[in-house]
């Protein structure tokens, strides 16, 4: 649905098991696929290591890599990447809704 072309640089934010980061990397025959997350211990499960084992199974492990980040501040520079996507993250991310009126 999102139209994946080789040779882009994609950043799944929040990528828990890098269900979506390995979906693109299997779309692909080129290009660099990055997923970003904090794997927290109650995270429901997930781990880098475990992702990184997910994208090995999957035979992406050559274009899909996995960082420990906060979404809060993405460890890349503007622009480096041809899309980005967060599913299932925004609400969870602490401190967005500040000076807005809201909670954070």
């Amino acid at each position: 649905m999102v139209g994946v072309k080789d040779g882009e640089r994609i950043l799944d934010v929040g990528t828990g098991s890098g269900f979506l980061a390995i979906g693109f990397a299997k779309k692909m025959r080129c290009g660099e696929v990055v997923g970003i997350d904090v794997w927290m211990p109650f995270g429901g499960g997930t781990s880098m290591k475990n992702t990184e084992r997910n994208a090995k199974i999957e035979g992406v492990s050559e274009i899909v890599r996995f960082r420990r980040a906060d979404a809060r501040e993405i460890p890349y520079p503007d622009n480096y990447f041809d899309r980005v996507v967060a599913c299932f993250i925004i609400h969870i991310i602490r401190g967005l809704g500040k000076g807005c009126g809201r909670d954070g």
